[in-house]
């Protein structure tokens, strides 16, 4: 979370919103940010 840029941050909290919410979506977070920048980017 903290290596993504502000703007990647808004890309991936619009979609995954709901596991900063959920915290049995914790192990899973770390496969959506890393999914994120280069799918995105």
């Amino acid at each position: 979370m903290v290596s993504l840029g502000t703007c990647e941050n808004k890309i991936i909290t619009i979609p995954t919103g709901i596991r900063y919410e959920s915290p049995a979506l914790q192990p899973g977070e770390r496969q959506v940010p890393n999914l994120a920048p280069p799918g995105r980017g």
